[in-house]
């Protein structure tokens, strides 16, 4: 239903005007409205009308190209197509010819690209859009595009067909950036290589459901941009003239600029350092350990490598060659604090309670444990199940700067292992503080033990 609305609101009065210019129609009727962002090379855009790119016994369907001012006889430029995706009415002035579609690419030309605007059969949409990226990939030479990099745009009613063949299979490979502007959700797959810019408008918000579309892109890692239109209606660029509007104009062009220009190259080494670090936070720890191996081959005194090997060890579970490479370091320095508090850990799992004790010990005597390394001892420690040794941690913290957080860190330490009133003492301690989130506290598991206590329900009451 939105979409259809949306579509007669833009079609007001076309069949009175059919065959005019967007100059020649009444400003009341929206297809006379250029875009609102103005630029001062548009006058010097070259303008080449009605080219072909699709004849057939069904009609012939045609585009407009926009060139760039000052464009070499022989240069490629990266191209921006403003996608139709309702099709022609018959007898009507032609989609391409609405002031928002002439405008829009006039002024990406001006910005230095080849703007585009087209013509659709809206009996067969996906055969057209399919069509002109196929004469794009075999004839753009000759229209100075860069087939390999093109950006689209498609807004309002447009954009459930050109979403339906963008985020489709067999959708033009040379598509590197999609604008969407006030359109319904999309539907179907989200593409993880295609970098989309998705713009909802403040006045579509009430009458249109994009209460899932953040999920479906988490769900899919695609590479979305969500801008949230506060203050814009629906069809800003044509017919709100303010800054606002302007603004998110000029941040579409960026978005596009990002994606299809060049990225200037590197003028430095690819470092070693880099690389693990590339790898570890990619969650890809055994690259990361076999690019430290090899490079303590050359350089087997190297403090930072050593202790970056031995972690990965640990991370890895492979703690005998954790431990191994965590003494190496404590040899050469017995103050190193982070390695003692590893040794500490690595024991630990080895079931070396005794000398885990030890290395905690001399790690304590440095003075250098801070609040944020008792953080991370005590959670290894609960993700391990050993909450026993776990809350020692956290009541550590407690005693120095805690937050909220961390006393009902420790009440699930303590309900873990059934220390019941220590658990209440800490929950009521951590709402003092502030962490009044019922829904956190009721879907805790860690807090089962608690449940069936009168106190509990004493406690829940105290929660928001």
């Amino acid at each position: 239903m939105r979409l259809s609305i949306t579509l007669s609101i833009l079609l007001l009065g076309s069949f009175a005007f059919a065959q005019q210019t967007a100059e020649e129609i009444s400003i009341f009727d929206g297809r006379h409205w250029d875009v609102v962002l103005q630029h001062p090379e548009t006058k010097n855009v070259t303008v080449k009308k009605n080219i072909t790119y699709l004849t057939d016994s069904k009609g012939t369907l045609r585009f407009d190209l926009y060139l760039p001012p000052q464009i070499a006889s022989s240069e490629l430029r990266p191209a921006i197509v403003f996608l139709n995706g309702i099709g022609e009415r018959p007898g009507d002035m032609a989609v391409k010819d609405w002031g928002i579609y002439s405008s829009w690419p006039r002024l990406m030309a001006a910005e230095g690209y080849i703007g585009i605007s087209m013509e659709t059969d809206g009996t067969r949409t996906q055969e057209s859009l399919a069509a002109l990226f196929s004469y794009f990939k075999n004839n753009g030479a000759q229209h100075h595009i860069d087939a390999d990099r093109i950006g689209v745009y498609a807004a309002s009613a447009n954009v459930g067909q050109s979403a339906a063949y963008l985020m489709g299979s067999n959708a033009y490979p040379g598509i590197k950036a999609a604008v969407l502007y006030y359109g319904n959700t999309p539907q179907g797959r989200y593409r993880k290589d295609l970098p989309v810019f998705f713009v909802v408008s403040e006045g579509d918000v009430q009458r249109t459901n994009y209460s899932g579309l953040w999920s479906k892109v988490l769900e899919n890692n695609a590479p979305w941009t969500i801008a949230m239109g506060s203050n814009l209606i629906h069809g800003f660029d044509a017919f709100a003239d303010n800054d606002e509007s302007r603004r998110m104009i000029k941040q579409t062009i960026s978005f596009w600029k990002n994606h299809l220009d060049p990225i200037p190259p590197h003028k430095w080494e690819n470092s070693i350092g880099r690389k693990v670090l590339e790898a570890q936070y990619g969650h890809k720890d055994e690259v990361a350990l076999a690019l430290l191996t090899d490079y303590l081959k050359t350089n087997p005194d190297e403090t930072g490598a050593l202790f970056q090997q031995a972690n990965l060890f640990k991370n890895l579970n492979r703690n005998e060659e954790a431990r191994e490479g965590f003494r190496k370091i404590v040899a050469k320095e017995p103050e190193h604090t982070q390695a003692l508090v590893s040794l500490y850990q690595v024991e630990h799992f080895l079931g070396n309670s005794a000398d885990a004790k030890k290395y905690f010990e001399r790690a304590e005597k440095t003075g250098k444990i801070s609040r944020d390394q008792y953080y991370f001892i005590g959670m290894t420690m609960y993700n391990k199940k050993d909450h026993k040794e776990g809350v020692k941690f956290f009541e550590k913290i407690v005693t120095m700067n805690p937050y909220a957080t961390d006393y009902y860190n420790l009440a699930c330490g303590y309900a873990m292992i059934n220390e019941k009133d220590k658990a209440f003492t800490a929950l009521n301690k951590s709402i003092d503080m502030g962490m009044t989130s019922k829904a956190q506290f009721e879907n805790d598991t860690d807090l089962t033990s608690l449940r069936g206590d009168k106190r509990y329900e004493q406690l829940i009451a105290r929660l928001k």
